[in-house]
């Protein structure tokens, strides 16, 4: 028996849904061979690089260049900063060395808070080392060590007054001792010539008298 459908060369609907199937899983299975193909292949004899274990960044920042010292300007309640490696704060360094250790006096002077910060708050210099310093005091042949210099360029204290930060030697507890141990105390000498060409050197600041 001849059917109606085929008769007229339709097929079977369940025959055609199986062979549209059939040729779908042909065109996935095509695809696939050829994306693996496609992936690069280790030549022959070849030795796979080794795995690099990752080192973490340092997240604090390090400088480059520690300054020896910088000077700070104090100027009626305003600080300049200034680094040490300018020419000009090379030779206000040199000119404070020299008033510290060819200083000839010294006066009674009870050194707190309130005396900082009233010179401070005034006309003055001020020099910041990041290493303890050692110098010897002329008129007493003593050592003292230090870790700042403050010098009045104007007000009420004796002109030539140097302050300080720091001890003598014959006064600590040990050799060596460490920039906090020092931060705590003052001493004050004085240069009865004043502070001679210090003042000369301070004008060629940049900025100053601008």
């Amino acid at each position: 028996m001849v059917y109606r459908g085929q008769e007229m060369g339709i097929k079977e609907p369940k025959k055609a849904m199986m062979r549209l199937s059939n040729l779908k899983n042909l065109f996935w299975l095509g695809a696939i061979l050829l994306s693996l193909a496609c992936v690069p292949t280790a030549p022959t004899g070849s030795t796979p690089l080794p795995a690099v274990e990752a080192t973490p960044i340092d997240p604090t920042p390090t400088q480059a260049i520690i300054e020896e010292a910088y000077v700070i300007l104090h100027q009626d309640g305003t600080s300049y900063q200034y680094a040490g490696h300018l020419p000009e704060v090379t030779h206000i360094l040199e000119a404070v060395e020299h008033l510290l250790t060819t200083a000839d006096a010294t006066y009674r002077l009870i050194i707190t808070e309130d005396v900082i910060e009233e010179v401070r708050g005034g006309e003055a210099l001020e020099v910041v080392y990041s290493e303890v310093q050692e110098s010897v005091i002329s008129f007493n042949q003593q050592p003292i060590l230090y870790v700042r210099v403050l010098i009045p360029l104007a007000g009420r204290f004796q002109e030539g007054t140097v302050l300080i930060n720091g001890a003598y030697a014959r006064e600590l507890t040990t050799e060596e001792p460490d920039m906090a141990a020092l931060s705590g105390s003052w001493e004050v000498v004085v240069h009865s010539e004043g502070i001679g060409r210090l003042a000369d050197l301070v004008e060629q600041l940049p900025g100053v008298g601008e």
